[in-house]
């Protein structure tokens, strides 16, 4: 699985600016006021040699006494920093340190992982003799790091140095197939607590592999179990059932939550599994949208169908609300199924299979241009009054996910929509059913949460 990489230190130190500028989006909120990050939040960075999982920490305080305040928020960010594989402690260079400075660094000292020292809001060609201060922190692997997340300076310094300590671990791009690949498909299973996973992949099994209770929260780790079917090997991972992060009070289920998502980034498909008794859920939709991020493989399992009426009418009604709530997964296929009576249950593999089929799928550069030349041509994109965007080509460098880059002329401006729009007729036109699609603009135009170039 890949690495879990964590940023942590006091507030309004310029954290989440710098986990916006990793990622090459505004996925945290940037703000001056203390205490804005409260809950972590967890997205995949690809890199050249190393994939790791980046979780932006709400800030460390502490009070008198050398505990923390905020309780709830503390406590996520101390685990956090426990489970991390590599941890950046984030100090703000024009300011003073401060006592919650010194605490967090003892707090890191405990932990006894890996910890670079960061120094954020620094100015060009800034060095350790400018801040001997920093030495007494007593933390941090080798050299300080001197960065400004918000002008992109001594960032990609930071993400080689991350990348290389990884690698030296024997962390590793995360899991790819290849056409000689002889490794079995990784499917995982998710869901809010109680919804049926563990019951789920039992009746897959034939066998009470997994533990199953109506106690939500059973599932404290993921478990790996293989199987053949049809020739093919399967790898069924079953994970703990992800919670409102405001339900979640057990430091060993927030650990196992941790290891839940990594299982998200590690796998070619996410079994999202859903309580037909329940309906959509918010939660359902927040532990969704994190799967798209990461562009998996997704298939939608409707667990606990004998309790419904098994009409095709009731089906279509449940269809058409899922369809309304999810429209950002609308491609991804959707199996009715029960673990009591296994109704459906076989059908998973067949379409695990042909999901996986169309993550491999590769589109030629030449088929791929006259594809962007005639949607262009159907629907011009929008621009200002004197620049227009325009993508001149573009080309597909990676399969597992689906990755295509495209090129052209103030790609900065291209709106969300009409990126929408070229996603949904790229579908149309070239199939993708079930998989996430990365799509990536290049221009010479400015954008300062561009995606990184080497």
């Amino acid at each position: 699985m890949p690495a879990i990489v964590a940023i942590v230190g006091r507030p309004n130190v310029g954290k989440s600016t710098l986990f916006n500028r990793v990622l090459g989006e505004r996925r945290a909120i940037e703000s001056d006021i203390s205490g804005t990050t409260r809950d972590p939040i967890t997205a995949l960075y690809e890199g050249e040699k190393v994939d790791f999982l980046l979780v932006d920490t709400g800030g460390l305080e502490f009070d008198e006494t050398g505990g923390t305040i905020e309780a709830d928020t503390q406590t996520q960010a101390r685990l956090s920093a426990s489970e991390a594989d590599l941890i950046l402690f984030c100090i703000d260079t024009k300011e003073e340190l401060t006592k919650n400075d010194y605490e967090t660094a003892q707090l890191l000292r405990r932990q006894k992982k890996p910890v670079f020292l960061v120094g954020t809001k620094a100015d060009s060609g800034k060095k350790i003799e400018d801040f001997p201060e920093l030495y007494s922190l007593g933390v941090g692997n080798g050299e300080p790091f001197f960065i400004s997340a918000a002008h992109n300076k001594g960032v990609q310094g930071l993400l080689d140095a991350i990348e290389e300590n990884l690698e030296k671990r024997s962390f590793q791009k995360r899991f790819k197939h290849t056409e000689d690949s002889l490794s079995p498909i990784r499917l995982a299973f998710l869901g809010r607590p109680n919804a049926g996973k563990s019951s789920l992949v039992n009746a897959i099994l034939g066998k009470d592999e997994c533990i199953v209770s109506d106690i939500p929260g059973t599932t404290r780790d993921t478990k790996h179990t293989e199987i053949n079917r049809d020739g093919q090997d399967f790898c069924l991972i079953d994970t703990a059932g992800i919670r409102q992060r405001s339900r979640i009070e057990d430091r060993i289920e927030k650990y196992a939550i941790m290891r839940s998502f990594q299982a998200i980034s590690d796998c070619d498909i996410a079994l999202y599994v859903m309580d037909a008794e329940e309906g959509v859920t918010a939660q359902d939709l927040r532990i969704l949208g994190e799967i798209k991020n990461m562009f998996s493989g997704v298939i939608i399992v409707v667990n606990k169908w004998d309790t419904q009426e098994k009409g095709q009418e009731e089906q279509e009604k449940f269809l058409n609300v899922l369809h309304r709530e999810i429209q950002f997964l609308q491609w991804a296929p959707v199996l009715f199924v029960s673990a009591l009576t296994k109704r459906n249950v076989p059908q998973i593999f067949p379409l695990a299979k042909n999901v996986f089929l169309e993550r491999q799928k590769r589109i030629g550069t030449g088929e791929l241009n006259a594809f962007l030349e005639e949607v262009q041509h159907l629907h011009t994109p929008a621009g200002t009054k004197n620049s227009r965007p325009h993508i001149k080509y573009g080309t597909q460098v990676e399969t597992s996910p689906p990755h295509f880059i495209f090129f052209g002329r103030q790609l900065s401006l291209l709106h969300f929509s009409y990126q929408r729009y070229l996603e949904h007729r790229l579908r149309d036109t070239f199939g993708f059913h079930g998989t996430g699609i990365k799509m990536e603009y290049r221009s010479a135009g400015k954008n300062p949460y561009a995606p990184k170039t080497k």
